[in-house]
């Protein structure tokens, strides 16, 4: 029987896998197939519980919180981003929609300041920017962008680093995976796109994964390691001068303004129009400074080589924990 060959994590999907003669699944349905099915696990409620809690260990953290107030703070003083974000809030106040948000809102609530009436229209924009049809809206906008984004260096960081790693730690299963592809085909070696359709539904399965996601977010040793990188990252120069730059680049932008304006004022709203918040997320994210604003940054904090170094020996602390590599184990291979 001819081998099949796949290598696959949720990690380094597709980022290591290297193009073979004999290969014999359809990469390009595995990675839409479960990048879908990604999408759609995280959206729901336990593995958004589980990702917001691990935010907000993260930022709970004492230093992170100190270095990233520090940040914020010089961001917001800096002449090239608090006048443009200035401009933005005078508008944005004046927009007819926030005005009758802020009547309605001081109408039903006689005898409130006016912080009190700003948080009150800061807990509604929260709300509906969670609300699942602006998430998907969000998602799609998102999606949109993902094609026009250039990793710079990250894939000679995913073959030199993770990608060596994976490959010498998955190496052997390959066999094993395409003799059970081949066993669920009724014991006929299946095309390449059917392998990879059959290897989607039963290997990554959107119950096999939202197992994986809550029992490698549930973990302590994730956020411990997530935050021991992002302190690392906030005192890299080059990190803190590439968001300096993106942000100044951003905010200046007359598209990104416009289309920020009638976000906000949508989310405002006590019946946001899904439609409206969609069209102007897709003139946020698809505009040209957007992708070119990403790639710059990307392309600029991982050409110190501190941050490479970083990344690697966080990825290495996780590849060393028990708990993570059991989960992973099983979601690879017990299918």
């Amino acid at each position: 029987m001819r081998r099949i060959a796949l290598v696959v994590s949720v990690v380094v999907l597709l980022a290591s896998c290297k193009r073979s003669a004999d290969f014999r699944v359809d990469l390009a349905t595995v990675k839409a197939r479960t990048q879908e099915r990604m999408e759609h696990v995280m959206s729901q409620p336990a593995p958004k519980a589980a990702l917001e809690r691990l935010f907000t260990g993260i930022a709970a953290d004492a230093e992170v919180r100190e270095r990233g107030t520090a940040l914020i703070a010089g961001l917001g003083s800096d002449p090239a981003i608090a006048a443009p974000l200035a401009n933005l809030m005078a508008t944005a106040q004046s927009a007819p929609e926030i005005q009758r948000t802020v009547r309605e809102l001081m109408a039903a609530h006689r005898g409130a300041t006016a912080g009190e009436i700003g948080e009150l229209v800061g807990k509604r924009v929260e709300a509906n920017w969670e609300s699942p049809a602006i998430t998907a809206a969000w998602m799609n906008a998102w999606n949109r962008l993902l094609p026009k984004l250039k990793v710079g260096s990250v894939p000679q960081i995913f073959d030199s680093t993770f990608g060596a790693r994976y490959e010498a730690w998955i190496g052997g299963r390959g066999q094993g995976w395409g003799d059970r592809i081949t066993e669920l085909n009724g014991g006929s070696e299946p095309t390449p796109v059917r392998a990879a359709e059959i290897y989607v539904d039963h290997a990554w399965s959107e119950a096999r994964m939202e197992h994986f996601v809550l029992a490698a977010l549930g973990g302590p040793s994730l956020q411990r390691e997530c935050i021991t990188v992002v302190r690392r990252l906030l005192k890299v120069a080059a990190v803190r001068d590439a968001l300096r730059d993106a942000a100044a680049s951003l905010s200046a932008d007359s598209t990104e303004q416009t289309a920020a304006v009638a976000l906000i004022s949508q989310l405002t709203l006590e019946t946001p129009s899904p439609e409206v918040i969609a069209r102007n997320l897709d003139r946020m994210l698809q505009s040209p400074v957007m992708a070119q604003s990403i790639n710059q940054l990307v392309a600029r904090v991982l050409a110190d080589p501190q941050v490479p170094k970083i990344l690697v020996e966080g990825f290495d602390h996780l590849r060393a924990d028990p708990q993570l590599v059991s989960a992973l184990e099983d979601l690879l291979d017990h299918w």
